[in-house]
């Protein structure tokens, strides 16, 4: 343990401006919902921000030598707890990603995006040499590439996929050269249309939907289209809080979620 924190240690320009990003999402997730079976759900975020407020206490106080420590046991605990979910996780909307303990149910797959981070920069801090070796992409490729498989499975593309930029910054700052770069980029690209056949359908849309937007705007750029009409309705200075039309109407799916970012856009 390290010794007790003051208040002049502390971020405060940075606490403030994370406090009032919270209060700006609990509003929004109040505005979208309040017409709705969720009208109770902003509530359940304040809970949320002040757990989060009261962990990173916690965290202020700690060593994190201590994490980077135990890091391998976290990691095995954080991919045998990706197969309790395949195995017995919560189904909502079609997929298997959560977790459910008592009157808390989380994403165990959030939780891994961290893990890896740590997992990153302790791999290259523990590294004596100077630069990336091809042993070195098998090694954390086979250690970032079983939970990346194992979230896809639930199905979670987008998590998964956001485990690569993680590896590639860890990569670049670990001293790969410019030919790593470059033979990763090569073996991306012909492995590219390999992985496209393992998708789904409604997956590969999603992939391929940005490149022709406006061919279908009932299916694959429903989401797209929507949000930018909720955008753009909003003008510069918004219809005010409450007033976003494609929220309200429930054209925007997921408007308290995925795309809360559209509704406040719009309001």
């Amino acid at each position: 343990m390290r010794k007790a924190l003051s208040f002049r240690d502390f971020d405060w320009l940075l606490l403030l401006l994370v406090l009032a990003i919270a209060t700006i999402g609990v509003l929004q997730i109040y505005s979208t919902t309040a017409h709705t079976v969720l009208a109770s759900q902003y509530k359940k975020q304040i809970y949320w921000v002040a757990l989060g407020c009261f962990l990173a206490i916690v965290a202020s106080r700690l060593d994190y030598h201590i994490v980077l420590e135990h890091i391998p046991w976290i990691y095995v605990a954080s991919v045998l707890a990706l197969g309790v979910v395949l195995a017995a996780g919560r189904v909502s909307g079609g997929a298997r990603r959560w977790l459910s303990m008592g009157p808390v149910t989380f994403q165990v797959s959030e939780i891994v995006k961290l893990v890896i981070m740590i997992l990153v920069a302790a791999y290259f801090a523990n590294r004596r040499e100077k630069t990336v070796t091809w042993k070195d992409f098998v090694k954390l490729g086979a250690l970032v590439g079983v939970p990346a498989v194992l979230v896809a499975k639930e199905p979670d593309l987008g998590t998964a996929l956001t485990l690569v930029p993680i590896v590639a910054v860890g990569f670049f700052l670990g001293g790969m050269r410019a030919r790593h770069l470059l033979s990763m980029l090569l073996l991306a690209g012909l492995a590219l249309p390999i992985g496209l056949h393992f998708l789904k359908p409604y997956q590969r849309e999603r992939l391929t939907a940005f490149m022709h937007p406006s061919q279908d705007t009932q299916r694959s750029g429903y989401q797209g289209s929507q949000a930018k009409i909720a955008i753009g309705s909003g003008g510069l200075w918004g219809k005010g809080l409450g007033n976003g039309t494609q929220s309200r109407l429930g054209f925007i799916p997921v408007s308290q979620g995925e795309f809360v970012f559209d509704s406040f856009a719009a309001e």
